[in-house]
């Protein structure tokens, strides 16, 4: 799939270098593909994971989405999950209908090269740290992106009441907490 996606974009861009006379720099651009063809492989070993001996090109399960599209969840069985990562994907999770309770230790979300939608209790403040690397992280409206550490706090946050802390990690991601 992968050379067959190559040399598909090296004979658009000849053609377009031809019939359009535009200057691009072909050799730079398959170069730059190559490098990241390898270090996806290097990352995940042959464009999936392995797991005791078996290969998966597409992982979702309650708290990890990788090479696919899927839906999290805070509960799985009796107990309550706290790490959330989407990798080269697109996740949703829906924090509204758990008890305050459950989440007093807070959660972790991360979203590598992929995206992370998170919908939580409106009623219930939020302490949200984020870490950004060439990523976005957009909490009810107040957006941080590119590089660096933030912390959002709800207005009229009070670390007295029950309020939800999540730890937001964002590398080429975005990840948007409603």
């Amino acid at each position: 799939m992968f050379w067959g996606l190559t040399f598909l974009a090296v004979g658009l861009l000849l053609l377009l270098q031809t019939v359009l006379k535009v200057d691009l720099p072909i050799l730079r651009i398959l170069f730059s593909l190559a490098l990241i063809y390898l270090g996806v492989k290097m990352m995940f070993g042959t464009f999936g994971i392995s797991i005791n001996g078996a290969k998966f090109e597409k992982v979702a399960t309650a708290t990890d989405v990788v090479f696919t599209e899927g839906d999290l969840s805070a509960r799985s069985d009796d107990r309550v999950n706290r790490n959330f990562n989407t990798v080269f994907g697109q996740s949703r999770l829906d924090l509204s209908s758990v008890e305050p309770t459950d989440l007093e230790k807070g959660v972790e979300i991360s979203a590598v090269f992929g995206k992370t939608e998170v919908q939580t209790p409106r009623e219930l403040p939020l302490v949200v740290e984020s870490n950004t690397a060439f990523g976005k992280i957009d909490v009810r409206g107040d957006k941080t992106g590119a590089l660096g550490n933030g912390i959002y706090r709800s207005p009229g946050f009070d670390a007295s009441k029950p309020h939800l802390k999540i730890e937001a990690n964002s590398v080429f991601g975005e990840i948007v907490i409603r």
